[in-house]
């Protein structure tokens, strides 16, 4: 990395303390501290996640609600393994009016037996695995409408 006039070396995301010299001003922070620079981000509303997947999440579901940075997000985790369980039932306690996101992450296996029949050397109907897979298609949309974020894996 290179070194702007007195600057310390800066590694990627963190923001000087202070100011080098007087009439200077480091980059990206305005000449104001980390804690004042980020004080207006802060004050951003926390958006509430939901994390679905066939694995254990909660180790990200922690690492995102430590987070403080913009957007600050809480998220929750669905038990695993419950994929289609968890999105198909809309009156569950986990779709509540404060979920804003859902991210779903899954291995197509865990939604598709077919696909895992094929997995193990075994046959599968073409049909039934689009079957399987629309299957899935119509459960993420019918993620329930007060949720206006939706991520889903896209590794397959």
């Amino acid at each position: 990395m290179k070194r702007v006039k007195n600057l310390p070396l800066l590694s990627p995301g963190m923001l000087p303390l202070n100011k080098s010299e007087p009439g200077e001003q480091p980059i990206g922070t305005n000449g104001l501290s980390r804690s004042a620079a980020c004080s207006d981000v802060r004050m951003t509303t926390e958006l509430e996640f939901l994390l679905i997947s066939d694995f254990n999440l909660s180790n990200l579901a922690a690492l995102l609600s430590k987070d403080e940075e913009s957007p600050m997000i809480r998220a929750a985790t669905a038990p695993f393994g419950q994929v289609m369980q968890v999105l198909l039932e809309s009156g569950s306690q986990f779709w509540s009016k404060g979920i804003q996101g859902v991210v779903v992450w899954t291995s197509p296996e865990s939604v598709s037996p077919g696909y895992k029949r094929l997995l193990q050397s075994e046959e599968a109907e073409p049909e039934q695995l689009m079957h399987e897979v629309d299957e899935f298609c119509n459960a993420i949309k019918a993620i329930p409408g007060h949720v206006k974020h939706v991520l889903s894996q896209p590794g397959w």
